[in-house]
């Protein structure tokens, strides 16, 4: 039975990868689903928390959230791959991470006048009741 590491040193097409870099791989891998998995868990919990934006506001942070969600299954299904050898799989989850991409990146252009004329983060601001 080969070692986790020794099954990590091929592309699933049988070509030896050199040194320590199917580790790298795995690593990075790993720290990028970790991360893009609970961003969004966590921008999503500031967002409700705030309870402030707009119908357009509101679906464009969704889609951002879902995109970036995306990207972490993405780095998820990657760090898998030497042993689920399904690319099929990697390649629908990169397919729908790219659509997530391109409609988040529209929905910004859409959306930026109306974040440009938002009044500057100072003008939100209240005055402390101790001052």
């Amino acid at each position: 039975m080969e070692s986790s590491l020794a099954m990590l040193e091929t592309d699933g097409q049988g070509l030896a990868w050199p040194g320590s870099l199917p580790l790298l791989h795995a690593v990075a891998d790993g720290v990028i689903a970790a991360t893009f998995l609970l961003v969004p868990a966590v921008l999503l919990y500031l967002y409700r928390r705030r309870g402030e934006s707009s119908e357009r506001e509101a679906a464009l942070v969704k889609l951002f959230l879902l995109f970036v969600f995306a990207v972490g299954l993405v780095h998820f299904a990657a760090l898998l791959a030497p042993w689920l050898k399904a690319p099929a799989l990697e390649g629908l989850l990169k397919g729908a991470a790219a659509l997530l991409a391109l409609a988040t990146a529209i929905g910004l252009l859409w959306l930026a006048p109306h974040l440009l004329g938002l009044p500057p983060a100072t003008g939100f601001r209240r005055k402390s009741p101790r001052t």
